[in-house]
């Protein structure tokens, strides 16, 4: 099992000596083993600015060179995690993801 938190924070100003603006995360993240093959992980963040939500549950299985990947998500509509980012984002709102992965 693995859990870990962290508190991050961001400001920006429109100039050298003008005031800044900012907005501060909380993050959790937990990860269980639930067999050989089979991995469940959780993240939780909170934005203390705008006083959201954002949850991600991954559900991991593993054989050999396969990886597969079950995500659910519930969050804003409009993600604040990430300032420079597009204003779309595929984990804006309420869905899921599955993802089939290769390594060699």
């Amino acid at each position: 099992m693995y859990a870990a938190t962290e508190y991050f924070r961001s400001e920006s100003s429109t100039g050298l000596f003008a005031p800044a603006e900012g907005s501060g995360f909380s993050a959790l993240s937990l990860t269980y083993p639930v067999g050989v093959v089979d991995q469940l992980s959780a993240i939780l963040y909170r934005d203390w600015k705008n006083r959201e939500w954002y949850r991600l549950i991954t559900w991991q299985r593993t054989y050999d060179n396969w990886s597969f990947y079950l995500l659910g998500f519930w969050n804003p509509e409009n993600i604040q995690l990430y300032r420079n980012q597009a204003s779309e984002s595929r984990f804006a709102g309420t869905g899921f993801q599955f993802m089939a992965v290769f390594n060699h």
